[in-house]
């Protein structure tokens, strides 16, 4: 399967970035995901998009001042957690894509706390769950998926974006700012399975 061909090289990147880098990471993963919420909300109007956008935009702005948010994580955590789906209720193939956009901003709140590889990594791998169940979706076999464009988009992603925190040990407000917009602007808003 292809989320478990890539966990050991993020270990590896991972483990040699710090906390804050590790974050970086963590909420840019996120950014992919939360436009496939977003459209579970809307066809389900169920949850609410803006308890996980306010909750990674907490994370983002602690960033850009160089710290880890300290205060309120519990509460963000507990308000992401009220509002993620069970996919026992609902018969949408998106409520899969909205339970991993939710729990991958609450594992970035969590990679806030403790600073852990583990944490990101499940980020990571939460984004790469939402492609693999897409792509199994429109009848790609597991061997194939590893070829598709969606598949390499985002992991090739993951990778840049490792290598480039890997590159840069000051984390400047520019850098932040380039993380937390780069998606958006690069992929019109759209998430990582084009929602």
């Amino acid at each position: 399967m292809i989320t478990g061909i890539q966990t050991p090289f993020l270990i590896e990147k991972l483990q040699k970035l710090d906390a804050l880098h590790r974050v970086v990471f963590s909420a840019a993963c996120c950014e992919r995901l939360l436009p496939n919420y977003t459209a579970f909300h809307k066809e389900e109007n169920w949850g609410d998009p803006n308890v996980l956008r306010l909750a990674l935009d907490r994370v983002w702005e602690c960033l850009e001042d160089g710290e880890l948010p300290k205060e309120g994580l519990d509460q963000l955590i507990s308000d992401c957690n009220d509002i993620i789906p069970d996919t026992e209720n609902f018969s949408t193939p998106l409520v899969s894509y909205a339970l991993d956009a939710g729990t991958a901003v609450v594992s970035t709140l969590e990679c806030c706390k403790n600073g852990r590889v583990e944490s990101a990594v499940e980020v990571a791998v939460f984004s790469r769950d939402t492609v693999f169940m897409a792509l199994s979706a429109q009848g790609w076999s597991d061997d194939k998926m590893a070829d598709s464009p969606l598949m390499k988009r985002e992991l090739e992603k993951q990778e840049e974006d490792l290598d480039v925190l890997l590159e840069q040990q000051e984390l400047t407000t520019a850098l932040v700012l380039r993380f937390r917009h780069a998606w958006e602007s690069q992929n019109c808003g759209l998430s990582n399975i084009n929602l």
